[in-house]
């Protein structure tokens, strides 16, 4: 679909693919109410969208692939962007991801819908330039990729737990566990079985994060109060995540 503007409803169903080589392409386009009917999509060799509007595409017993492109992958096989119209591919895998997901939460595919808003959310971060923004959009990526994966939140919880506990023991005086070459086996195993316990005593304290001892310097308090907000938001995320499907 190249330079089509539907103005009407284009219903398209029951394809029958090519053996070696199947590609959608929708590029300067509006597609307005186009309607997959029993189309698997997935099963596509590629799948380009560009500087197109698909946020009105419906799909019925039909499948989306998560991987859009811009360009097919070789540009003798049919469609590339021209340089001169091409203002940053960042944007145009946002808008794409963007009209999709619009498209999904209105016909209630809430799924596919959260899977096209992580990527729309992932793109926007490479587009934008260094700043809060995209620090928070990085931070979201890597905690829960932006709503949809629990098993990072957890991850990320307890990876920077860690790295605040191993902080936190360097500011006690003596400290519960040291890093060294020198020791035994014996000993390492040792130092590791009181430093994982310590750990556990550590992580299950929150909000406290503190544990029994009478270290009241302002490195101990800083690195308290940084690994409450820090585990505080890896707890959050790891809720949101755990309710992708719970919310509007």
């Amino acid at each position: 679909m190249k330079n089509f503007q539907n103005h009407g409803y284009l219903t398209i169903s029951n394809i029958i693919l090519n053996q070696k080589y199947n590609l959608l392409l929708i590029s300067d386009s509006n597609i307005n109410s186009t309607e997959f009917i029993n189309v698997d999509l997935k099963r596509f060799s590629e799948v380009v969208i560009a500087k197109s509007n698909v946020s009105n595409i419906l799909l019925s017993n039909s499948t989306f692939p998560i991987a859009i492109q811009t360009e097919t992958r070789s540009p003798k096989l049919g469609f590339t962007i021209a340089k001169h119209e091409n203002i940053n591919k960042s944007i145009y895998y946002r808008e794409t991801y963007r009209q999709l997901k619009i498209a999904l939460e209105k016909q209630g595919n809430k799924n596919l819908a959260l899977q096209f808003k992580a990527k729309e959310m992932y793109y926007l971060r490479k587009e934008l330039n260094f700043g809060t923004d995209k620090i928070l959009l990085y931070l979201n990526f890597i905690s829960n990729n932006h709503g949809i994966s629990w098993i990072r939140g957890v991850a990320f919880t307890l990876i920077i737990s860690f790295l605040f506990f191993c902080i936190y023991n360097s500011t006690l005086s003596p400290q519960y566990f040291y890093w060294g070459f020198d020791f035994s086996f014996e000993e390492t195993k040792e130092g590791f079985l009181i430093g994982l316990n310590h750990f556990t005593n550590f992580i299950t304290s929150f909000p406290k994060l503190r544990l029994d001892d009478n270290s009241n310097t302002w490195q101990t308090n800083i690195t308290v109060l940084l690994s409450r907000i820090f585990i505080g938001y890896g707890i959050y995320q790891t809720i949101i995540s755990f309710r992708k499907y719970g919310g509007k």
